[in-house]
């Protein structure tokens, strides 16, 4: 029962300080979207070259998603969450000093990079501290970081800039994080055995030898083709345009499309992610519903993401409401599937050794369609408006969507293939 209490207790320690490391990657990556009117303003910088900018970041997250997640499965995750986090910190305090537009180039690029070293060691650490039966709840405690992080990051950014400047949203949130990487590096424990611990699932099977030592020994090429990852990996590419193309553009888009200033952008922006929430935690309820079906799932979530954006674009200038709503609901059912395709089926590849290669793979693919989101969203809003970008995303949306429906497909083919045996 002693035992039990104390896996308990580290059970929640990690979690919670994984989450909050999470949430910390979200504080100084989504300021910049506060930050873009001050900036334009401060600067005359167009909607094309501001955007750029958010597309660098995620071009070296994405990079940096593919580079960390492979080595997140052989090094130190605690040295490399701390390192990721501090130095990403240092970057945002360089960028809120910045004036010059290559510089904060640079710094946002580093930034990305650094920022993309949390993830897959995450995975990696709450995969050995959870048996199999915990990890869609952790899964869907980890997507709410989505949430802690726009929450504080708009919600107080907005306020920073009426009061002080933007800068104020790059400096505050590096603070926090710098402090908080410090608290990380002696809190943490990324190994059950670190503090003399044994987790194990339902079957008496040692959660740490399931995950460390493969079930059955697959080259990353091998996991890659039999589980058609390309299906995935295209859906998180759709995943990431849409999704982050909102969240980066949606405080400039009420500002010019709705007459409102930027506080008010900021304060209306803030529903986006809060609706959002819905998404996470339908995710972990919509999984067990489809008895671990992680594809049909994602599929079901990215058919209500087309849905909602159409309504988006039917309701672009008119209903500030409804728009806000129905952007809020794309998010939210892109987070759905974020959660699905991000966490719960990279903890599935452990028992290879590859959730966090698998889990950095996706994650690489998704901010590569976020990399272009930036950049493109902010041309067409210069070159032809904000409708053309709506209806961008309603395509886009809907490509993910069919990619889905081919995934799932391919395994229901595969479960019946097994079964046949």
């Amino acid at each position: 029962m002693e035992h039990d209490k104390l896996i308990t207790h580290w059970q929640n320690k990690v979690l919670a300080l994984c989450w909050i490391a999470f949430a910390c990657s979200y504080l100084l990556r989504t300021n910049f979207s506060i930050a873009i009117p001050g900036m334009m303003k401060s600067f005359g910088w167009s909607n094309a070259s501001t955007g750029l900018i958010g597309s660098v970041l995620f071009w070296s997250y994405a990079v940096g998603q593919l580079v960390n997640g492979f080595i997140g499965d052989k090094l130190n995750s605690k040295a490399m969450v701390f390192i990721g986090i501090a130095v990403a910190a240092l970057m945002n305090i360089f960028v809120g000093f910045s004036s010059n537009y290559i510089a904060v180039m640079i710094f946002w690029g580093v930034n990305g990079f650094f920022l993309s070293a949390l993830w897959g060691p995450i995975v990696k650490t709450t995969a050995l501290w959870f048996p199999e039966k915990k990890r869609t709840h952790v899964a869907v405690v980890l997507a709410l970081t989505m949430t802690g992080g726009y929450v504080a990051s708009w919600g107080i950014g907005g306020q920073l800039s009426s009061i002080f400047s933007w800068r104020a949203n790059f400096i505050v949130p590096a603070v926090f994080s710098a402090v908080f990487a410090v608290i990380w590096l002696f809190a943490i424990r990324t190994d059950p055995h670190q503090v003399g611990l044994e987790i194990y699932d339902e079957a008496n099977n040692s959660v740490e030898k399931k995950n460390i030592v493969p079930v059955e020994h697959k080259t990353t090429r091998e996991v890659f083709v039999e589980s058609r990852i390309w299906y995935i990996a295209i859906a998180c590419m759709a995943m990431g345009f849409v999704r982050e193309g909102i969240l980066l553009w949606a405080p400039t888009f009420l500002m010019q499309a709705h007459g409102m200033s930027a506080a008010e952008s900021s304060a209306f922006s803030l529903s986006i992610p809060v609706i959002s929430t819905v998404g996470i935690l339908l995710s972990g309820w919509f999984d067990r519903m489809m008895s671990g079906r992680n594809r049909l799932a994602a599929t079901i979530f990215f058919v209500f993401a087309s849905a909602s954006n159409i309504c988006v674009l039917l309701f672009s200038h008119s209903g500030t409401a409804i728009v806000i709503a129905a952007l809020g609901l794309t998010v939210a059912f892109m987070y759905g599937a974020d959660t699905i395709l991000l966490t719960i089926v990279p903890y599935t590849f452990s028992k290879y050794n590859k959730a966090s290669t698998v889990a950095g793979t996706l994650d690489f693919c998704a901010y590569i369609g976020a990399a272009f989101a930036g950049v493109a969203i902010g041309a067409v809003i210069d070159f032809a408006g904000w409708n053309s970008v709506i209806l961008i995303w309603v395509l886009v949306s809907a490509a993910g969507m069919v990619s889905m429906m081919l995934s799932s497909m391919s395994e229901k083919r595969e479960k019946t293939a097994l079964e046949a045996k």
